[in-house]
């Protein structure tokens, strides 16, 4: 049972936003990014798709919402996870380039592996930097910890944003925590 709990608050971790927009940058977004996290006790890395959406409701508040699935072949077998995060997140901008912002989630996530199904659910809060470096190129640092069935974990995402076209986005990143996660994908600025 143990297992399967830090295999649901692994594949969780991999499947929760750390990316939100600055002052000068949209907050309403739709982002697709394919995510492979290096696990040290497992020959193949889980991977897997994340959809994100961030819509504004305010000049500093906005919902998120995070879908994700993934997988790794392990020795019993193939082990899923599905997973969503629903939340909210605030941001302020310290000048015209560079914003804080805070975001706090709802977490919920199965796994499935050799045929039992596990569920598990919890919460995420972080804080990050988002800014602009160049009139192409932003860049942002979060901090994220979240508490899943009674497991923790803190990690640190660092994320560049390049604008290759009006309102898209090639973006990439890391997540360090205890095993490395690396991601690259789409956003759609609207």
């Amino acid at each position: 049972m143990k297992k399967a709990i830090t295999a649901l608050s692994l594949a969780t971790t991999l499947l929760i936003p750390g990316i939100s927009h600055t002052a000068d940058l949209s907050y309403d977004f739709v982002e697709i990014k394919y995510s492979s996290k290096n696990l040290d006790d497992q020959a193949d890395d889980f991977t897997g798709f994340d959809i994100y959406l961030n819509k504004s409701i305010s000049d500093n508040i906005y919902l998120l919402f995070d879908y994700g699935i993934g997988s790794v072949n392990t020795s019993q077998g193939d082990l899923d996870a599905s997973g969503f995060s629903v939340g909210a997140g605030y941001h302020s901008p310290i000048n015209n380039k560079t914003d804080l912002y805070a975001e706090i989630g709802f977490l919920e996530s199965e796994a499935e592996l050799a045929g039992r199904s596990e569920d598990a659910d919890g919460f995420g809060i972080g804080a990050g930097v988002r800014s602009k470096l160049t009139d192409k190129i932003e860049g942002l640092a979060f901090l994220n910890y979240t508490d899943i069935e009674d497991e923790t974990d803190t990690s640190i995402d660092i994320q560049l944003a390049f604008e290759f076209a009006q309102n898209l986005q090639i973006i990439g990143g890391i997540d360090f925590e205890n095993e490395r996660t690396s991601n690259v994908g789409l956003r759609l600025n609207f």
